[in-house]
């Protein structure tokens, strides 16, 4: 079982790369769905088991209807990782 700061550090991960092709194609490439994609996959390259990876999805759920896009990035922006 994957322990909160190594979700975290996945979820920080998935929306760098999310965040860099959006820079790429335009942010009308972009959704909410792209970003869980991304780290659906993150989480299987590191062989996460699926009720781990649902559990992050159903977080991250909550997570965008609670934080805005600018609140994710101020906070992506003052990680160390």
């Amino acid at each position: 079982m994957l322990h909160k700061d190594d979700i975290e550090k996945r979820l920080a991960e998935a929306y760098k790369a999310g965040y860099e092709q959006s820079s790429i194609f335009g942010f009308h490439e972009w959704s909410n769905n792209a970003a869980m994609g991304y780290t659906a996959m993150a989480m299987e390259r590191l062989e996460s088991g699926s009720i781990e990876i649902q559990r992050v999805i159903n977080k991250m759920y909550r997570v965008f209807d609670e934080v805005s896009v600018l609140e994710a990035k101020a906070h992506y922006d003052c990680l160390d990782y």
